[in-house]
């Protein structure tokens, strides 16, 4: 008898993301004896989904959408009848053991939907604090809650936000699970550091702080930016990786080229070889003003960074202060610079901590142990139905 058990995991699209990118690295990782995976994209494939299905994962869009998305807005309801109607359809024909939501998006528009498939498991991941849900209707909200209730598990990513969930969203404690991202180990050679540093014009003896996140506002470029003008020294460069989302990009040239610092600060937008950044780096950084549990984090701490981040979501839970970087208040430029200013001061103390941020990635963040719990997770909610 076939025992596999069919997984479905629901998003918007496989477009660059941190949820987005966490699947890719997750889902061709699954045992495959154990378990079918495929992920329903409402709103378009993305980028990412030729990887997955490079792998084997099948990816799934509703073929009209992208025609659909030419639609005047008054017709958008269209739009969103068509992803749902499709999706049930998708539902009945593959008729999957588990649906399993990613983003707020997914949750609030298919979660509803997927009731309507009642053999299957219900999971949420909620991989941000819930700030976002100030900008609802109080009826969208009240449908998120539930929601809640009627899903079989609710994963978070940090401690932080299942506290969120437990204390604020009245969330039964037996239905959450804690499960941190991971990051796969890449080893590179000693010569990518100065390929890299040569390749984009800069001086083997500068320091190089790099930023990887996506053009938001609530991911603190413009705070960063600002304490850049406060540090003492010129001898740095700053690489900024990241889409721009939001279209805040010429406001941040704008403020780059007021405060001269063009010759510093380099905009790369979004790349393939951030790894390859991170390693020709001295000094990470992730500033934002909200967060869930970032993988550009622990990307830098794998790459022997010590990581300056902003004391928000779960950035503290995988940066132990003063002991694989520093954590510093949100919104707050002045504390920013002279955390910069501190590791730029002094390399003995960049070594050591970007040595201990490395073990810290490896023994508690890696991608095998990440993997395997989501699998001991499935394996005890498929275990109950069987009770």
């Amino acid at each position: 008898m076939n025992n596999i058990k069919k997984l479905c995991f629901v998003i918007g699209s496989l477009d660059r993301g941190g949820a987005e990118t966490h699947l890719v690295s997750v889902l061709p990782l699954l045992d495959r004896s154990q378990f079918q995976t495929f992920v329903y994209c409402f709103s378009r494939k993305g980028e990412l989904s030729t990887i997955l299905e490079e792998q084997g994962v099948e990816v799934y869009a509703p073929p009209c959408n992208m025609l659909l998305k030419k639609l005047p807005f008054l017709l958008k309801p269209i739009l969103l009848f068509i992803s749902v109607v499709s999706f049930y359809q998708f539902l009945l024909r593959r008729n999957p053991d588990s649906v399993h939501f990613f983003l707020p998006a997914s949750y609030l528009l298919m979660g509803p939907v997927s009731l309507l498939h009642r053999r299957s498991k219900k999971l949420m991941s909620r991989r941000s604090l819930n700030l976002y849900q100030k900008k609802y209707w109080p009826i969208v909200r009240s449908l998120e809650f539930w929601l809640h209730k009627r899903v079989d598990k609710i994963l978070g990513n940090s401690q932080k936000i299942i506290d969120e969930l437990k204390v604020d969203e009245k969330v039964d404690e037996a239905k959450l699970a804690l499960i941190y991202n991971g990051v796969q180990v890449v080893e590179k050679t000693r010569s990518i550091r100065q390929d890299i540093r040569k390749s984009m014009g800069i001086d083997s003896s500068d320091l190089i702080l790099t930023i990887v996140a996506n053009l938001i506002p609530y991911k603190g470029h413009h705070d960063l930016l600002e304490a850049c003008t406060m540090l003492s020294r010129n001898d740095w460069k700053l690489i900024i990786v990241g889409h721009d989302s939001s279209g805040i990009r010429s406001d941040l040239e704008n403020f780059v080229f007021e405060n001269k610092l063009c010759d510093q600060v380099c905009f790369v937008g979004a790349r393939d070889d951030v790894s390859d950044l991170w390693n020709a780096s001295d000094i990470g950084l992730l500033v934002s003003h909200e967060e869930g549990f970032s993988n550009a984090v622990l990307e830098g701490m794998l790459a022997r960074l010590p990581m300056i981040v902003t004391d928000v979501g779960g950035n503290a839970e995988a940066v132990i202060d003063g002991h694989t970087g520093l954590v510093v208040p949100p919104r707050s430029p002045e504390a920013l610079a002279n955390a910069i200013e501190a590791l730029m001061e002094n390399v003995e103390l960049r070594s050591a901590m970007g040595t201990k941020a490395k073990e810290r990635a490896l023994d508690t963040f890696s991608l095998k142990s990440c993997v395997a719990e989501y699998e001991a997770l499935y394996h005890e909610l498929f275990q109950d139905c069987t009770r």
